[in-house]
């Protein structure tokens, strides 16, 4: 019998100097640290790392870090390069950290996280999807709850913000796609930055029955820069599967509804995506979408999607006999 090495990531800090003035700082760095369903953590006294790995393949990651009076967060979305590490904050006046560098090594893994748009926005939108998560079944459309997520004037990134969004839950996990919204010179709000994630508990194999239909609900955002962008918009979400050489899946988004305008949206499809260990992904230069089949019996699908200017979530699930 042959045991695979448990997934490990090394993580160093470097370059690290601070803002306006020329002092630099040691590197930081942390290796072999343990992963365990996406996510890491690493404790020396008051030294912390905690990370988390984000998309269906595991190469997007975010976390946040206390070392030696620095305090931070930093994002990365390609394990091949460096990239510039966010400082979320700092607990002396000379350790910010703008130039930190990231670099990151990990084997595949099993991440609970999909997400579309800006990572580092993430955790905003996810603690509004868990804050509004409902106790009870009202509002359910086709087995999926959908409610809306607000949050007013509030210090994101030390400037005020308001975030404007839609959510949805099943019994396995949860989705949704929002917009973080600034106020400008010319006093106009308009939309600084968005993500669309979804969280849910993998199957890890495929779904036995093949002809078998999930149905549910998407929610999105406007990307496209135009007179619509920072519009959300709602829609219907259907999941077939059909078998070939290899059991591929078919996404059809209907019904798309603008929730500003009140005007119907294009209608979204992807057809012939392979489906392996129970998830499945496509992506163009115009578009992408990567979705997993939720639980143990395969009952829920969710995921997200980047179409046409249109950043997106889904979930769905099979009706109840």
């Amino acid at each position: 019998m042959h045991l695979a090495p448990e997934p490990a990531v090394n993580v160093e800090f470097s370059n690290l100097a601070d803002q306006g003035s020329t002092r630099t700082h040691e590197n930081i760095s942390w290796t072999s640290i343990p992963v365990s369903k996406g996510n890491f953590v690493a404790e020396d006294g008051a030294n912390l790392l905690q990370g988390v790995f984000a998309g269906l393949d595991g190469t997007s990651v975010a976390g946040i870090f206390q070392w030696n009076g620095l305090s931070g967060g930093f994002v990365a979305s390609d394990m091949s390069r460096a990239v510039p590490l966010l400082p979320i904050g700092q607990s002396s006046p000379d350790a910010a950290g703008e130039d930190v560098r990231l670099h990151v090594s990990v084997p595949s893994l099993d991440a609970r996280r999909g997400i579309v748009g800006t990572v580092a926005e993430v955790s905003t939108i996810e603690g509004l999807l868990l804050d509004a998560r409902p106790e009870d079944p009202v509002g359910v459309i086709q087995g999926v709850r959908i409610d809306r997520l607000e949050l007013a004037d509030t210090q994101i990134g030390g400037v005020a913000s308001d975030v404007n969004g839609l959510g949805g839950w099943l019994d396995e996990g949860y989705f949704g796609a929002a917009g973080i919204y600034r106020t400008d010179e010319d006093l106009v709000q308009r939309r600084w930055a968005s993500a669309a994630l979804m969280v849910g508990t993998g199957s890890s194999s495929n779904p036995p029955d093949v002809s078998a239909t999930w149905t549910g609900e998407m929610v999105g955002i406007d990307t496209s820069g135009s007179a619509t962008d920072g519009n959300l918009v709602r829609g219907d979400a259907s999941i077939s599967l059909r078998t070939a050489t290899y059991l591929l899946a078919t996404v059809s988004l209907t019904g798309i509804v603008d929730q500003t305008s009140d005007l119907m949206r294009p209608d979204m499809w992807w057809g012939g995506i392979p489906v392996f260990n129970g998830s499945f992904e496509s992506a163009t230069s115009d578009d992408e979408i990567a979705g997993r089949f939720l639980g143990p019996d395969h009952h829920e699908v969710a995921g997200t999607f980047d179409w046409s200017g249109i950043q997106g979530a889904f979930g769905a699930r099979i009706a109840d006999p």
